[in-house]
């Protein structure tokens, strides 16, 4: 092994007792440099792993609570649409409402016509409109009691039903028409009449004993979001419109 001297740092041999570059004494003692260490040995990194390599973690289950929720939301939505569909474009909702007053439910009778119409026809008989509809009310149930004792082949009458059996679209011509005249006799502007539909209809009468049927036309406007049932004639003077709201199942049936 070779020593060091501590004064100027040569390298001498183990046994020199005088350094041979500086002339320094050597101690007895020498100073013996220490062998080269090994490097600690290097741990090595885990491997990367990617992120496509780790498994998902699991999808966490939706409780049947959550389920039967998000079920009823989605069949809410879809109860609305179909109501507004109803309601907004569909004709038959008229024959509907006519159905339900003729059946007995008279306190209806004033949702068979708009306003407009209420008004002419207060006008005309110099009164008001509730007294107007009262009278017209008066007349309907009159004929309904008639008919419901009146004894016929067929026994007496119960009750009505009224089915849309084919729906027609009312030609661009007849629409015009139509408007014209509601404006002219009620005054609705024409912009607020939006469509017309005739309406084939099939009417069935029951009976205590048997039922009957027959076959009608009517025609179906819509007016602002509203459906109504008119009855329309033409000449060569223009049309003629009324709202069916004084007929018992008779007026149904009017021509065109």
């Amino acid at each position: 092994m070779m020593r060091c001297c501590k004064y100027c740092g040569a390298l001498l041999e183990d046994d020199a007792k005088v350094c041979d570059f500086c002339g320094a004494v050597l101690e007895n003692t020498p100073n013996v440099i220490p062998a080269p260490q090994e490097p600690p040995a290097v741990i090595p990194a885990p491997p990367e792993v990617s992120e496509a390599a780790v498994p998902p973690a699991p999808k966490k289950k939706l409780s049947k609570k959550t389920i039967l929720i998000c079920v009823g939301i989605v069949l809410a939505i879809l109860a609305v649409v179909v109501a507004v569909n109803i309601l907004f474009f569909n004709p038959h909702v008229a024959v509907d409402r006519y159905e339900t007053v003729i059946n007995g439910e008279f306190n209806k009778l004033k949702d068979l016509a708009p306003k407009e119409y209420w008004a002419y026809i207060a006008e005309q008989n110099n009164t008001t409109v509730d007294k107007c509809i009262a009278e017209r009310i008066k007349s309907l149930e009159e004929i309904r009691s008639q008919s419901l004792t009146q004894e016929t082949s067929y026994g007496t009458a119960l009750s009505a039903e009224v089915h849309v059996v084919d729906t027609y679209k009312v030609s661009a011509m007849h629409l015009a028409g139509i408007k014209k005249e509601l404006e002219s006799m009620y005054g609705i502007e024409g912009h607020r009449v939006n469509s017309a539909y005739k309406l084939h209809l099939k009417v069935i009468q029951n009976y205590t004993k048997d039922s009957i049927d027959y076959a009608g036309l009517v025609t179906a406007v819509q007016i602002d979001s509203q459906w109504y049932l008119i009855r329309y004639t033409s000449n060569p003077e223009g049309y003629y419109v009324s709202f069916i709201t004084n007929g018992y199942l008779a007026a149904l049936l009017a021509y065109y």
